[in-house]
């Protein structure tokens, strides 16, 4: 379920460095579910509703009716199917391994926090 939190708190991430996002310190302990959205929407991987062609009103159902790890189980399953399809496609993902090692990071700490 996502948190009410206040745009006011979430200001700082569009001032942090993609490395800084890593880091519960930098983020000031927002979910993250929170962070790994914003590391998405700054790379070329689209966000989990659109790879499964949802509305953006069901996403927001689903993450509100599933647990914090089924949400970032979506987003790692995201990452997976997002990199086959475009290699399996012959695009060149070089530019947004940044994101996706970023994001990986983010669920890896969250995993072990949670």
């Amino acid at each position: 379920m996502l948190p009410d939190i206040d745009w006011i708190e979430q200001r700082p991430l569009f001032f942090l460095e993609n490395k800084e996002l890593e880091s519960s310190s930098h983020t000031n302990g927002l979910p993250p579910l929170i962070v790994l959205h914003h590391i998405l929407v700054r790379s070329p991987v689209p966000l989990p509703h659109k790879l499964h062609g949802w509305k953006e009103a069901e996403y927001v159902r689903w993450v509100d009716e599933h647990s914090e790890a089924e949400s970032w189980s979506l987003v790692e399953g995201g990452l997976t199917h997002w990199e086959k399809v475009s290699e399996s496609e012959g695009k060149d993902i070089s530019a947004a391994q940044e994101y996706v090692n970023l994001a990986r990071t983010v669920l890896k700490n969250a995993q072990s926090q949670g």
